[in-house]
Order: structure tokens, then C-alpha cells, then sequence
């Protein structure tokens, strides 16, 4: 949760996915991060985490958070020095698989690539292997626009990112790659058009303020 004056990582109670509770604050992680559905690793909890850098960490529950090691660094490329952010993680047959973000260059040559990683469940801060090739990257059609990824889903076999793109508004871009896929480093995505949600107004995150796009 981000306003003008503070930034955290909270945890927060929903029944049916519109009415939420805020739990609690996680004082040692101010970044995004993306819990592990249904996994514990050796009776702890599984947390990715980070907007510049990516670090594990482990709770017994989901309060209390030990930071670990990192799992991946920032690059300089062909566009210049990257950041990190984490995007999401699941786990597949052949381990955890790890989906982030990587930011390069600088306004109005920002440049956007989706790129995974496969990490071992016995010991998640272990990589298993790491995929070389982005899954997606931004175009020159994304040049000159303020772009802000907002989360990635599995959807019937394939994977769905979620972007908000000023001055087009929310868009959505379905990847093939998936688990079943994984020997696949790269596949061609398809990229939709402006989606046109209404946003909820009675969904209280906290205070909701309905014009943040991050609290829809």
C-alpha cells in the first residue's frame, strides 16, 4: 500500500474478494511481494519480495517475517542500469516458479521486459534454472507513456499480466508460456486492447480513494 507519505506491505482478510480487513503491517518489508499459494517450506510460509532487488523470505505466520537471501540482482543492459519488482510465484511439478519484472532506461525510452525463474522447493532460495530470455518485452508503442505493471494470473494454461498505461488506461497482455511450457524460454504474447472495468466503490482497502488505479 503506497501514498504520498508512507509506503508498506500489509495483510489484509476478504471473504468475498470485495470487502477487506486490514490485519496487520509487516515491519520488516516495505516492497512489493508475493506469497507462495499453498506451500509451506518446512512448516513456514514463502514470501518473494522487492522493487529493486529480489529477496526470500519465511514466516511461521504470516506476521513475522525473516528475511532472506537475495534470488536476483539488477543488470545493466542495452537500455542502461534495471530494477526489479516481483510479480508473482507459484508452484509447479518442476519447482517454484517465479515470474518479475525488469525496468531499464530512462523517460521516454522506458523499457519493460517479463521474465521468470524456476526455484527449488526444498530449499527456495536455490535456483534451478534460470530462464535467459524475457517472456515479454515492451515495444516501441509503449515509448513515451507511463507504464506500471499491476499484477500477473493463470488463466486456463496461460499466463495473464496486467499493465496501467497512461493515457490508454488498463491493459492486459495474455503470455502462452506456462508451467507445462517451462523448456519454452519465450512465446509470442497477445496483447488486448483497453479494458474497460468499473471499478467498485464500496471496496474499503484500508480508506479506499476510488482514482488510484492500486486500490480498484
Amino acid at each position: 500500500y503506497q501514498t504520498k507519505k508512507r509506503i508498506g506491505t500489509y495483510a489484509a482478510l476478504s471473504h468475498d474478494l470485495i470487502h477487506w480487513r486490514k490485519k496487520s503491517k509487516f515491519s520488516e518489508i516495505n516492497e512489493t511481494g508475493v506469497v507462495i499459494p499453498h506451500f509451506q517450506h518446512q512448516g513456514k510460509y514463502v514470501m518473494y519480495f522487492g522493487d529493486t532487488e529480489i529477496k526470500v523470505a519465511y514466516s511461521k505466520d504470516l506476521k513475522i517475517w525473516e528475511v532472506g537471501k537475495t534470488i536476483v540482482s539488477p543488470k545493466s543492459d542495452f537500455f542502461g542500469s534495471t530494477s526489479l519488482q516481483v510479480g508473482q510465484a507459484m508452484r509447479t511439478e518442476e519447482g517454484i516458479l517465479l515470474f518479475y519484472y525488469v525496468r531499464s532506461g530512462k523517460v521516454p525510452y522506458i523499457h519493460f521486459a517479463l521474465k521468470a525463474i524456476l526455484l527449488d522447493p526444498k530449499t527456495p532460495g536455490q535456483t534451478l534454472k534460470d530462464f535467459a530470455a524475457p517472456i515479454w518485452e515492451s515495444g516501441e508503442n509503449w515509448q513515451n507513456q507511463i507504464i506500471k505493471p499491476l499484477g500477473l494470473v493463470e488463466y486456463q494454461d496461460a499466463l495473464i499480466s496486467y499493465w496501467w498505461n497512461v493515457p490508454q488506461g488498463l491493459k492486459a497482455i495474455i503470455h502462452p508460456f506456462f508451467a507445462s511450457r517451462l523448456k519454452k524460454s519465450r512465446s509470442t504474447a497477445t496483447e488486448l486492447g483497453q479494458l474497460l472495468l468499473k471499478k467498485f466503490h464500496k471496496n474499503p482497502i484500508i480508506k479506499p480513494i476510488v482514482d488510484h488505479f492500486w486500490e480498484s
